[in-house]
């Protein structure tokens, strides 16, 4: 999700279907949705390269962190996804709701020890995590910040606040 730049809706409803992988270019592309007034109108996609060093899987890696998606759900379904299967279903195959996706990054943060609330008192995790842990991890990578607002898909200069 951070490596797609996505909103907490994004990953609620993005589709098996709108994933898919050329394993030999070692590639995942992902239809997403151009805007987050309608998020099931897929009209953009992305692609990410595995960026590993040969032989080494990397935990940061689009590439492979979503065919390890890929495999649990196939793992769980081995018979077959349901039809309309999610990319990321509850256990029970249904698509999450987007307070489940943000309750889950809070626990993970409490968990990890990280602060809650910010010191402007409001909520330091809400839906937009996933889009601003990959922008600030793109950053500091050396990608250029109209590069990061174009996967993004922002049409303002919010990246520069």
């Amino acid at each position: 999700a951070s490596l797609f730049l996505l909103w907490e809706v994004e990953v609620c409803l993005m589709l098996a279907s709108s994933v898919a992988f050329v394993n030999l270019a070692r590639t995942v592309t992902v239809w997403l949705p151009t805007s987050k007034t309608d998020p099931r109108a897929l009209s953009c996609k992305r692609r990410w390269g595995c960026v590993c060093a040969p032989g080494r899987e990397e935990l940061l890696c689009a590439y492979h962190a979503a065919l390890r998606q890929a495999r649990r759900l196939v793992k769980h379904w081995p018979n077959g996804l349901p039809a309309g299967c999610p990319f990321f279903p509850t256990v029970g195959g249904v698509t999450v709701l987007k307070n489940a996706i943000v309750a889950l990054v809070v626990q993970a943060a409490q968990q990890l020890g990280l602060r809650i609330v910010a010191e402007d008192g409001r909520d330091a995790w809400t839906g937009h995590v996933f889009r601003i842990t990959g922008a600030r991890h793109l950053a500091r990578n050396g990608v250029e910040q109209a590069l990061i607002m174009l996967l993004a898909r922002w049409a303002s200069a919010v990246i520069l606040a």
